[in-house]
Order: structure tokens, then sequence, then C-alpha cells
């Protein structure tokens, strides 16, 4: 560990460095929490059978963790909901449902990192003309620049 107060060392240079037992090296991304991430994602359905609302996408240089969506029809029973998130141009699906009575959502909880240009799906299928959906996204941002 020679060196470790000596400012013109490497690991002074350029942001964190870390021991790891045989050697000063880089240290990793540090995972830390910069702001709120909420979007509402609610709507009123047109008159297609169907409601899908999509996140604004993640912008370049931050990662977004999204720990909590959700979708609901507050308007009557309807057909089968389903969540996804867009990563890299696959969707990747985590929630899904049947169908629900009015007012129930269907929820989701966890944690999935999203990173530039990936977005967050919501649907419910068979929904008519004028329905209310409530739905949305909660997590945090990171930046990583």
């Amino acid at each position: 560990m020679s060196g470790v107060t000596n400012p013109t060392e490497e690991f002074f240079k350029d942001g964190g460095w870390g021991w790891d037992g045989t050697r000063w090296r880089k240290d990793n991304l540090k995972w830390g929490y910069n702001d709120r991430w909420a979007e509402d994602l609610s709507g009123v359905s047109g008159g297609g059978g169907f409601y899908l609302a999509t996140t604004a996408a993640v912008p370049a240089g931050q990662v977004y963790v999204a720990n909590f969506i959700y979708i609901r029809n507050n308007t009557a029973l309807r057909g089968a909901a389903v969540t996804w998130f867009n990563a890299g141009g696959v969707a990747y699906y985590n929630a899904w449902i049947a169908g629900l009575a009015a007012f129930v959502p269907l929820i989701w909880n966890g944690a999935v990192v999203l990173k530039a240009t990936d977005t967050l799906s919501v649907y419910m299928a068979a929904t008519v003309l004028n329905d209310v959906m409530q739905a949305g996204v909660m997590g945090y941002k990171m930046l990583v620049t």
C-alpha cells in the first residue's frame, strides 16, 4: 500500500480508487440515489379496444430503477392487463393477469434497471371508449455521467 498518501500516484487521478487486498484499482460505478422517479401513465381509453401507455425513454447519462408498477381500470371489469420493460429493443414481460375487477390494480413490485433509451409500458385489453385508466411507475434515478 505504498504511495497511498502521495497525490502523484495513479489512484489519486480521475475519481475513486479502492484497495482490493492486492493492489489499488479504480472503483466501479457507485450505486446510489439521485432523485425519485414517479411517472403517471393514467388516461382515458380510446375506442380501439385496448389501453397502452409507455414512459418517456430514460435519458442518456442516467439509469432508472423501477420498484413499483400498476395499472387498473376505474370504470369496469375488462380484459387482460400486462406490464413490461423495453430494454435494448426487447420486451421483458413482468406481470400479467387474465382480468381485473373495476378499481382492482395489477401491481408489480421488484427492481429492474433501465438505461438510456429503455422504457416501461402498461396495457389493458378489452377496454371501451372513455374507460378511466389509472397507471404509473415509481422508483429512483441515478446519474452515471
